[in-house]
């Protein structure tokens, strides 16, 4: 990362004035951070935004958790595009505070159009059909490029301490607690391995495909296969971590239910059919029993794996 951004600082210190460029801001909606682009054109035109564009979800309360079971994001360069003679540069001031995992300021709509409009005080507003935007005056231009050469050297966000003492100790403490919990329980459901003679075994005639939860770490496969056992060898071989067969169950609809739970637990997709499953899906699914799997449309457990269930306290 240091290495890329010291190469982009390398090439331009300063914009040059045949740049176009766009500031860009995050605000933050709901349970989802907005990003909103002010374009400033090669003719000095600054181009108002018709509205946000969605970046990321985020959670007030549980950011940090997420972070510690999914790892923390990395800051990013801004965009310097020499072919196109374009920047993408970041006007706000955000932070990512590494005890509560919380981003910081939480900017409002209204705030990015009134800290970019103050830069452009002065400019005679032009119309654009269904945009507006400001011809910069040489007062405003410089007020701007000024800006945005500041900007050259920041990345998307820095990484601090927030203000917010007291919540944000509370949070650290409440959320790492929880995830460590969530590590201890998910360990003692990988260490309920049966015997290699208790996986259940294919034979010839059989039609009926095995629904499988298979755990690597924090992470869940839910997919289908002929013979776990060996499933299991082949997905072990490309696996840097060591994988568990939680439970099965041979099922002659095995590939409709596999598709229901792949929906069912579609914002815990990490990649194909891995999961990053909080505690509640992970007990769900090591409790189905053959009622659980009517109500979905399936038909009877034909052998329903060995497994005792675990009983979480």
């Amino acid at each position: 990362m240091d290495t890329c951004a010291n190469s982009l600082l390398t090439v331009e210190t300063m914009l040059p004035p045949t740049y176009a460029f766009c500031l860009v801001f995050r605000i933050f909606k709901d349970t989802l951070i907005h990003k909103i682009h002010f374009t400033i054109t090669r003719d000095r035109e600054l181009w108002m935004p018709t509205g946000t564009m969605p970046y990321a979800h985020f959670d007030r309360r549980y950011c940090l958790s997420h972070y510690l079971s999914r790892g923390w994001p990395e800051p990013e360069t801004p965009e310097l595009d020499n072919k196109r003679r374009f920047a993408e540069l970041y006007g706000d001031d955000l932070f990512l505070c590494p005890n509560c995992g919380r981003y910081h300021p939480y900017l409002r709509e209204s705030d990015a159009h009134t800290f970019v409009q103050k830069l452009a005080e002065g400019s005679d507003i032009i119309d654009g059909g269904g945009r507006w935007g400001m011809k910069l005056t040489d007062a405003a231009a410089s007020r701007v490029y000024r800006f945005a050469n500041s900007r050259l050297r920041f990345r998307s966000f820095q990484i601090k301490q927030c203000d917010e003492r007291r919540e944000c100790n509370e949070l650290h403490r409440d959320q790492t607690a929880e995830h460590n919990r969530f590590i201890r329980r998910t360990s003692e459901i990988a260490t309920h391995e049966p015997p290699e003679n208790e996986f259940p075994q294919p034979t010839p005639k059989q039609t009926a495909d095995f629904l499988y939860l298979i755990q690597g770490g924090l992470f869940f496969k839910i997919g289908i296969t002929k013979d776990i056992q060996k499933r299991l060898g082949h997905l072990q071989t490309s696996c840097p971590m060591p994988l568990k067969v939680i439970k099965s169950w041979q099922l002659d609809e095995a590939r409709i239910v596999e598709r229901h739970l792949h929906k069912l637990f579609q914002e815990y997709q990490t990649s194909g059919e891995w999961f990053l499953l909080p505690e509640a899906e992970v007990l769900q699914l090591c409790t189905f029993d053959e009622s659980a799997l009517r109500s979905y449309g399936v038909g009877k457990v034909i052998v329903p794996f060995p497994i005792e269930l675990i009983q979480y306290r």
